[in-house]
């Protein structure tokens, strides 16, 4: 299945409606019950009517996270699409209890594939509370003419050794 490009509203372009959740990385190779991905969780979303409800467990391999990627399971084999004239890429996040969390954009360039990210950008990793907080990926002065993985979330195991319940809602590049 290759993700189509939906047409933006005022400078927007939803990650949800245009990238797949299908990079899955770390112990979340091993999907369920290691890692889950809801993509309509509808209790409590920060915009109704539903939000991205994830869970993990930490496992053999110490760390998990998934890729939103341009085109299923594309790790650069397939080119990625064209972003520039996006400035950053906004999304709100909340936690069951305290979660540290990594939030990154790009970066997907194993050695001897095609069409790698064009780019690589992080917040580093941060603490995600009970609350519905909005972060911001600045893009400035990067280049965004292959994205392939538009947005990941990382955790670490040694940071959330009882596993994480994350939710994330409203994830978008934004003009």
């Amino acid at each position: 299945r290759t993700a189509t490009v939906a047409v933006t509203r005022g400078g927007r372009l939803d990650i949800t409606q245009n990238f797949l959740a299908s990079g899955w990385m770390g112990d979340c190779e091993k999907g369920e019950p290691v890692c889950t991905f809801t993509d309509s969780w509808s209790q409590n979303p920060a915009t109704p009517p539903s939000c991205i409800r994830i869970t993990y467990r930490p496992n053999s391999q110490g760390w998990g996270g998934v890729y939103f990627q341009y085109g299923e399971h594309n790790w650069a084999d397939q080119p990625g699409i064209d972003l520039r004239g996006y400035r950053r890429i906004t999304f709100r996040a909340r936690a069951e209890g305290n979660v540290f969390a990594e939030f990154k954009a790009g970066g997907i360039r194993p050695p001897g594939k095609p069409h790698p990210d064009s780019f690589e950008v992080s917040l580093g990793t941060v603490k995600v509370t009970p609350q519905w907080q909005q972060y911001s990926i600045d893009l400035s002065g990067r280049d965004l003419r292959n994205v392939v993985g538009a947005f990941a979330w990382v955790a670490r195991g040694n940071a959330n050794s009882g596993g994480l319940v994350l939710y994330l809602d409203d994830l978008a590049y934004e003009e």
